[in-house]
């Protein structure tokens, strides 16, 4: 990773917050909308969340700030453009919907604890239409540590996001994960070429020792 010491500086504990986004059934599980409406392979994604679970509790161990997004599609808060891609041939939310099976956490994943914030978003974006900037800001965040699912749609659009707003960002590169090789290599290459860093758990451990 590069140059260590202007990283640790930049992701100190106390300005730097973890985000875990949409660890939930419908993208992560067969039993999910996404593997049985669409077939993705969600293999990879579920190989991942050991991973990130043990991330997640070494966080809480450091005093890191955690904030766990999770994805509910609602059409009455939809834009039209949303519309046009997400619904179904009935004009019916056909995936996500608040309340139902696949939109809850993995049966895998670690919970969040009372002390940790949840948001949920109406769309790829953490920061669109949530109040995420204004929590962050009130706590004094200046960096966001990405996990989650998938790499190349919601976590990457997050980054980019959050890089506009104004904060470093890293997507921790063994915490997230994708459908396809391709989407995953695809989304790092793009995020640590322009918007921010991929490191691992492993070396933010690291920095933080």
């Amino acid at each position: 990773m590069e140059n260590s010491i202007k990283l640790k500086e930049i992701f100190n504990k106390n300005e730097t917050a973890l985000l875990i986004i949409d660890a939930q059934v419908d993208f992560c599980s067969a039993e999910g909308m996404l593997a049985k409406k669409l077939g993705v392979d969600v293999s990879r994604i579920e190989k991942c969340i050991p991973v990130l679970n043990s991330f997640i509790e070494y966080c809480r161990s450091e005093g890191i700030a955690i904030i766990w997004i999770r994805q509910e599609l609602l059409k009455e808060k939809m834009y039209d453009n949303q519309k046009n891609r997400l619904l179904d041939e009935n004009g019916q939310v056909w995936y996500d919907q608040p309340g139902s099976a696949g939109s809850q956490w993995h049966g895998t994943m670690t919970r969040p604890i009372d002390s940790e914030t949840v948001i949920t978003k109406n769309s790829y974006c953490s920061f669109k239409d949530t109040d995420l900037h204004l929590r962050l800001q009130a706590a004094g965040i200046r960096s966001l540590l990405l996990t989650g699912f998938t790499t190349g749609v919601c976590v990457e659009t997050t980054a980019r996001s959050g890089y506009l707003n104004g904060y470093n960002v890293a997507i921790v590169s063994d915490c997230t994960e994708a459908h396809t090789e391709e989407e995953y290599v695809s989304a790092l290459t793009a995020i640590r070429t322009f918007f921010g860093w991929t490191p691992s758990s492993g070396e933010i451990r690291d920095l933080w020792k």
